[in-house]
């Protein structure tokens, strides 16, 4: 208690020499912030929909506590049998370190239950968006996924235009069921939400997947691209891709 009063007492003196408001100060800090990598925390997201608390990790762009700047959000979901932590293992935060354009990485934990869907859209946006320094817009959201997460990333990304204006699928999975609904929503697509679709030319999911993910969307006339790459279904083949992912998700922002 006493340090803490001694510092404020110091900080106040030094201002009142300088002749700088405390404003200005903090303006100077933010400033001066020398960070080059951003960094990544643990959160829990609290959930009525499902049966526990959803763990995320979440990236922070350098910078981001020392600023009063808003980001864009992207969300990044994993493959069956994986977790939270596989987008960081691939190498998505350091990418998102070299480049120009700094924005948040939500990386929740799906636990494979069915009400993900609306947990997500119900739940986690809201809690990222109230607890952290975002852009509430669907131009500044953006939702992909490998492999399940992939799936999820079309399913959700489709079926709610109104939150998110960029979806990727990587390897995605096409949901068992989801063919009709995914050609009624991509007919209803708001005209800048922007979608790719890569994998890689030895997956398995190729012909079961992804190519009638593609079709899907162009019968329906949804803007996309359709990459067929060399590799695997494999984390060495979406490591590979890392850059060419976040590139897609932060064009224009």
């Amino acid at each position: 208690m006493h340090t803490r009063i001694l510092n404020s007492l110091i900080v106040a003196s030094l201002l009142a020499a300088l002749a700088i408001t405390p404003a200005e100060a903090q303006a100077a800090v933010k400033t001066n912030c020398q960070e080059t990598q951003g960094k990544v925390i643990a959160v829990e997201i609290p959930t009525t929909i499902l049966s526990e608390t959803v763990d995320a990790n979440v990236y922070l762009p350098a910078c981001y506590d020392s600023s009063d700047q808003r980001y864009a959000v992207l969300y990044l979901l994993h493959g069956l049998g994986n977790n939270a932590s596989q987008w960081a293992s691939l190498g998505a935060p350091a990418a998102a370190d070299q480049m120009s354009t700094q924005f948040i990485i939500v990386m929740p934990h799906d636990r494979l239950e069915s009400a993900f869907d609306a947990a997500f859209v119900n739940e986690i946006v809201p809690f990222i968006d109230e607890n952290f320094r975002t852009v509430n817009d669907r131009n500044a959201r953006a939702i992909g996924g490998l492999s399940y997460g992939g799936g999820w990333a079309i399913h959700i990304g489709l079926s709610r235009p109104d939150l998110f204006s960029r979806i990727g699928g990587h390897s995605p999975a096409l949901f068992y069921g989801d063919s009709p609904n995914l050609l009624a929503w991509a007919r209803q697509l708001l005209l800048n939400t922007l979608i790719s679709i890569d994998i890689g030319d030895g997956d398995p999911m190729l012909s079961d997947s992804a190519a009638p993910i593609d079709m899907l969307l162009t019968e329906a006339g949804a803007q996309h691209t359709f990459n067929i790459y060399a590799g695997g279904h494999s984390e060495e083949y979406w490591a590979t891709h890392i850059g060419e992912y976040l590139n897609f998700y932060t064009t224009g922002w």
